[in-house]
């Protein structure tokens, strides 16, 4: 046992050093001006978080019992969020069965391979509670000191313990289902599975919040389950808290591991799909490579899920479902390096202009079969679906901006999360700005478009530097 543990952290710190060479050296934050500029941004996100949290519950005081009432409701939507995070990892690190390569050789199992992969999310899934945790664990510790050192970490632990449970859950389901025969359709049912557990648990939230006791309840705190770190810290006192969340993690962490499947994650990259029309040159590629994706069909299943979901409850225009469908633009222009060698194209313009053009058109099939599903079962929608479409298009030309700026070639998932990260850091912050600004609805769609004109600057930028450095022609200006 300690042996294998020993092999899973080997194998941890060769993806550690892959992350660090093709994801961080690939990309504009190969620059330390560029990282620096990140890591500011980030600060600058918290601490304004930090400050606006202060002052909200500053009045509260020292009052633990309101205190923990907010992380008791803290640890609810962080499960939500934490099973967010898993669909997304589903997603972006269920094909990595080529990124893993480079291991074969390795005198390791599938299993401890896998293992290595589970430290990799659960990194991933720790940094980013944390940032989206950061403000509230930060005003805690300012007002009540010591006493809220430990409190803040419940969300982190929390969102922990829930995203090895999914995975026990999901390695069982995979299991289950190669045994049913339907080894080629597991990661599409699983991934319709777990956004089936979101849903649930999303039209359970009012119910759960009701669940948890107020401050001054005569019966106690309430255990819902969602809020077992809150309240076995509050019910049993730090060095309970502590030994019972350790050992928790731990034994589950191990199941994680031992439940893995023990076998080398079959993924296929393509689908054998006959193209709509005969083309042939750069386009012809391009189309074939977006229309063949295997992350497009998963994104199909998903975004009529969403889709049907939307439809049914009207609480979000049903054709945003249809920017799930964008993610697979993070990995067009790296997947498609080789091919580009067999068909050299003019420039960046014109790869980005390729690149765009078929994936909005392959999303632009689901965006025309939406407007017919809304135009029988729900006319009434069709008058409000100008923004989502406008909104699915900025999202195919910000999916392209990942791709461009951080590579992701043998559909590498670590640069593309580093990317979406980034991005999402940036779109937040601007979001932020928005909102001080106070800038009115009407401005929605020219800041929206303005935004999808920079992406489209910056991602014909980035092409230009990753395909001069390809030639080896690196002008001393862009070799950063």
């Amino acid at each position: 046992m300690i042996g294998s543990l020993r092999r899973v952290a080997a194998c941890t710190g060769m993806l550690a050093r892959y992350f660090s060479r093709r994801a961080l050296a690939m990309g504009p934050l190969r620059s330390w001006a560029a990282r620096g500029l990140i890591l500011l941004t980030m600060v600058a996100f918290v601490v304004g978080a930090a400050v606006v949290a202060y002052q909200f519950m500053r009045p509260v005081g020292s009052e633990l019992g309101v205190w923990r009432y907010v992380f008791d409701l803290t640890s609810v939507s962080v499960a939500m969020i934490v099973l967010g995070i898993f669909m997304a990892l589903r997603l972006l690190v269920g094909g990595a069965s080529a990124v893993l390569d480079f291991t074969a050789q390795l005198p390791v199992s599938h299993r401890e391979r896998r293992g290595a992969l589970l430290a990799f999310e659960a990194t991933t899934l720790v940094l980013i509670t944390a940032v989206l945790m950061a403000a509230m664990g930060i005003s805690s510790t300012m007002i009540l000191g010591p006493r809220g050192v430990l409190l803040a970490t419940t969300p982190i632990v929390t969102g922990v313990v829930v995203y090895l449970v999914v995975t026990i859950a999901h390695n069982a389901g995979d299991l289950l289902l190669t045994l049913l025969g339907l080894r080629r359709v597991r990661s599409t049912v699983l991934l319709l599975v777990t956004f089936a557990a979101l849903l649930w648990l999303n039209a359970r939230l009012v119910s759960l919040v009701g669940a948890v006791s107020l401050p001054d309840a005569p019966g106690g705190r309430a255990l819902i389950g969602l809020n077992l770190m809150p309240w076995l810290l509050h019910t049993y006192g730090p060095w309970a808290y502590v030994l019972g969340a350790g050992g928790l993690v731990a034994v589950l962490a191990l199941a994680a591991v031992l439940t893995a499947p023990n076998a080398h994650p079959s993924h296929h990259r393509f689908v054998n799909l006959a193209l709509p029309v005969r083309t042939s040159g750069p386009w012809g590629v391009h189309l074939a490579y977006a229309l063949r994706n295997q992350h497009l069909w998963l994104g199909v299943s998903l975004a009529a899920a969403l889709f049907a979901y939307l439809a049914g409850t009207a609480s979000v225009h049903p054709l945003w479902s249809a920017a799930l469908l964008s993610f697979p633009g993070m990995y067009h222009y790296g997947n498609t390096r080789a091919l580009r060698i067999l068909h050299p194209e003019r420039g960046p313009w014109s790869i980005w202009l390729r690149m765009v053009g078929c994936q909005t058109a392959v999303v632009g099939v689901f965006l025309a079969a939406g407007f017919g599903v809304l135009a029988l079962a729900r006319p009434e929608l069709l008058a409000g679906s100008s923004e989502p479409v406008l909104g699915t298009v900025a999202a195919v030309v910000f999916a392209v901006l990942v791709g461009s700026a951080f590579p992701a070639e043998n559909d590498n998932p670590f640069s593309a999360l580093l990317g979406s990260l980034v991005l999402a850091l940036i779109l937040a912050f601007v979001g932020i700005l928005t909102g001080l600004l106070q800038l009115p609805a009407a401005a929605t769609v020219p800041l929206l478009a303005a935004l999808a004109a920079l992406a489209a600057v910056v991602s014909v930028w980035s092409i230009h530097v990753h395909e001069t450095r390809s030639r080896h022609d690196v002008p001393q200006a862009l070799a950063v």
